[in-house]
């Protein structure tokens, strides 16, 4: 193993080039050197243009007035002849037979578009009221589970799953023994 550099033409050992400081602020004074030159070269203020800021709806460089305008000999402006066409006549198509629409609105009890509904008036009695339990019915009345009976926990699927019988009986699932 060579310690150092080799030179390529004859093959033989060059010495260790000298230790040089390197600026690790180099590329960051680059930069830095980069944005002066760019900003000596920009205007005082940057461009503007006019669509931004007070303006109709058309966007234009120049004032409206004289984009739109006529300055007439008085110095009044006047609009410029840009007038729409004016609109075909429209000719109705006759048809052999009335129009009919492919879904009618409804009719009849549910549909409320024709006429309204009678008005249903209050109960006199002022409606369905609670019934009074006595305690004695109270002490009478059964309990009644808001659930089946049927109810299981856990789950048969969960325990009569191979994995979980495994760990649960070990001895049932152990393999025999030969000899």
């Amino acid at each position: 193993v060579t310690f150092g550099f080799l030179d390529p033409a004859t093959g033989e050992p060059r010495p260790v080039p000298a230790y040089m400081e390197d600026d690790y602020e180099a590329a960051r004074k680059q930069k830095r050197e980069e944005m002066e030159r760019h900003r000596a070269l920009l205007q005082e203020a940057p461009f503007k243009n006019m669509t931004s800021g007070n303006s109709t709806l058309y966007k234009t460089f120049g004032q409206d007035e004289e984009v739109f305008s006529e300055m007439r000999e008085d110095g009044t402006f006047v609009p410029r002849g840009l007038k729409r066409p004016p609109a075909p006549p429209l000719k109705g198509v006759e048809h052999e037979n009335p129009f009919r629409p492919s879904h009618p609105a409804k009719k009849g009890i549910n549909a409320c578009i024709g006429e309204l509904p009678e008005h249903i008036p209050e109960r006199e009695d002022g409606g369905a009221k609670r019934k009074v339990i006595s305690e004695e019915e109270a002490a009478k009345a059964p309990f009644l589970p808001s659930h089946n009976s049927n109810l299981m926990n856990p789950m048969p699927s969960v325990v009569m799953n191979t994995r979980n019988l495994r760990t649960q009986f070990p001895r049932s699932f152990a393999r025999p023994r030969v000899g």
